[in-house]
């Protein structure tokens, strides 16, 4: 009677493990940025209210600013007289969380977020790194059709520290508030980039292949 129950409890322990194991194939990797779900479009005031314009929407809505004022900071600092700035911010019902992202570039409204899974960016030299699944493209003002590295993949590290390692190539990410040195655009995060020996600093912005629907 003892060796049935022992070979029961041996199999229910053997079947628990797979479940488990399982389980943890559809959890999102750790050593992946998740960040939170951003949605694009304008940042305006009108009067000392604050409103938020999603792209393709037909009027803004007025949004409680739980940013600490940095929102309103925003659009003074980058829209240049403007009551309103390009972004991608994070509400929950009409409370305005975060900004992820702001930019005085008149860039297109639905092209605000990168089709790629992260695109890092720096100045002086002028450089950008769009990483997609095991790629990261690297672009320069003189090579418009970048060079590609293979074999990419996430690699675990410290909380707050993120690192894509290709061959050839390694992007570290800081969850560090971050503003490009020309534009004075906001990020969510500050970048470096290892390559041929040397080291570039800048800003990265996640793009839609890392937001979870």
């Amino acid at each position: 009677m003892r060796s049935r129950i022992g070979v029961v409890l041996a199999a229910a322990a053997v079947l628990m493990a797979a479940t488990v194991l399982v389980t943890g194939c559809d959890e999102e990797p750790r050593e992946r940025p998740v960040p939170p779900v951003s949605l694009p479009g304008d940042l305006l005031l009108e009067g000392e209210v604050l409103h938020f314009l999603p792209c393709g929407a037909a009027g803004p809505r007025p949004v409680d600013d739980e940013t600490g004022s940095e929102a309103r900071t925003l659009i003074q600092n980058l829209g240049y007289g403007s009551d309103r700035v390009r972004s991608a911010v994070v509400l929950d019902g009409d409370r305005l969380l975060e900004v992820r992202h702001a930019t005085p570039e008149d860039a297109r409204c639905r092209d605000l977020l990168p089709d790629a899974d992260l695109e890092a960016r720096g100045n002086e030299p002028f450089w950008i790194v769009r990483v997609t699944g095991e790629e990261a493209l690297w672009i320069t003002p003189e090579d418009q059709d970048g060079v590609t590295f293979g074999g990419g993949a996430w690699q675990p590290t410290d909380p707050g520290r993120f690192v894509y390692e290709a061959r050839g190539l390694v992007l570290d990410l800081e969850e560090e508030p971050c503003f490009d040195t020309m534009a004075g655009a906001r990020f969510p995060w500050t970048a470096s980039v290892e390559k041929d020996g040397t080291r570039y600093v800048g800003c990265a912005l996640e793009g839609r292949g890392l937001l979870t629907p």
